[in-house]
């Protein structure tokens, strides 16, 4: 029996899955956007307000299955 082979490294993986790693590639065929945490002072979420303007969609990260076990 053959090995499986992956279509994509892991690097390619993650770029995948993380928006913030997307992004640079996706920047400029999709909306404006900005990356913050709930680490991020309270003046950054002012600040991305102000230059995106609302109304804003804002999104959690997501977990699948596989990350929580």
């Amino acid at each position: 029996m053959s090995k499986p082979r992956l279509v994509n490294d892991p690097k390619e993986h993650l770029r995948a899955l993380e928006f913030d790693l997307a992004y640079p590639l996706l920047e400029g065929i999709t909306p404006a956007s900005e990356v913050l945490s709930e680490g991020s002072e309270p003046s950054q979420w002012r600040e991305a307000g102000r230059r995106l303007g609302f109304p804003i969609f804002v999104r959690g990260a997501a977990r699948s299955c596989k990350q929580t076990g």
